[in-house]
């Protein structure tokens, strides 16, 4: 089976799992963290159970995983009383990275101990590591709430300036394949080759990357997600592709 861990809201998720019906395709969500059933045995993985859509199966029926969901919210714990729900959110995270970890068929992308997702950085670690490898960035800007007390921390948020984007491309990258949607094909190469560049740096299988492109001013990196909403029918060919192998 190829395995989607996913929201139980993530509609995107759903036509997935149709799309991947031959290859039995299934939607993994926290509420089938909760039934009975599950057994992972730590010295020998492949006795392991799974329970996923309310049918158990074991783990070495796995053929891979896209991992859709960056942590677990307390808000879709609906099956759990509302007071225990923040700590079952962590046990349930903590648990998934565990699990995930130990399976060797293909993910995407491979957990880390903030993110199910893949990495957990902000804007401004993806500028910096952007910038690092010769990617043109653009300049950045944190506002920070003046309403919160410096004692709670504020609430921040970064942004580039907008003024300065135009004609913006995503490039998706899965694998050592990128993907792009431009009417400037002269450019695509150079943008692709900034794409695969940073995803190889950041460990990731899967990542959407933002480019602002200016014919004049030229192209600068914007964004970076290793948790695309959208997935495009190429982008889920490739990762089939990717998970089956040569």
């Amino acid at each position: 089976m190829l395995v989607v861990l996913a929201s139980y809201f993530d509609k995107p998720a759903r036509d997935l799992v149709r799309r991947w019906r031959n290859y039995d395709a299934v939607l993994l969500t926290c509420h089938d963290l909760s039934i009975p059933g599950w057994f992972s045995h730590v010295n020998c993985h492949e006795k392991s159970k799974v329970i996923i859509g309310g049918k158990k199966a074991s783990v070495d029926e796995i053929i891979g995983v896209l991992i859709r969901l960056p942590y677990i919210l307390e808000e879709e714990l609906i099956q759990i009383t509302p007071a225990d729900r923040s700590y079952v959110a962590a046990e349930m995270m903590a648990f998934l990275f565990y699990w995930l970890s130990s399976l060797t068929c293909p993910i995407i992308n491979r957990s880390t101990p903030t993110c199910l997702s893949g990495p957990n950085w902000a804007l401004e670690q993806w500028v910096f590591t952007a910038a690092k490898i010769g990617i043109p960035v653009g300049p950045i800007t944190r506002h920070l709430s003046s309403s919160v007390s410096k004692m709670a921390g504020g609430i921040s948020s970064s942004t580039l300036s907008t003024n300065l984007i135009t004609n913006p491309i995503t490039i998706t990258v899965v694998g050592n394949r990128c993907f792009s949607f431009s009417n400037f094909s002269d450019l695509d190469d150079t943008l692709m080759s900034y794409a695969h560049n940073l995803s190889k740096i950041a460990g990731t299988t899967l990542l959407s990357i933002q480019f602002s492109q200016n014919r004049e001013k030229g192209s600068f990196f914007i964004s970076a997600d290793a948790c695309p909403y959208f997935i495009s029918d190429d982008v889920a060919d490739a990762i089939i592709e990717y998970i089956k192998g040569p």
